[in-house]
């Protein structure tokens, strides 16, 4: 688990400053997805 979140949250940081750069407002979620194993989440409507 500890190895997934260093993995993970660096991957999502990479995903704001990409959404930032475009003029967006990032935000962040968490889920579990179809087989029970977290998900984290990066989205922003603003940059479309």
């Amino acid at each position: 688990m500890a190895l997934m979140a260093l993995v993970v949250l660096p991957h999502e940081l990479c995903h704001s400053i990409a959404i930032q750069a475009f003029g967006g407002e990032p935000r962040y979620g968490l889920g579990v997805s179809s087989f029970s194993s977290p998900l984290a989440r990066e989205f922003s409507s603003s940059a479309w």
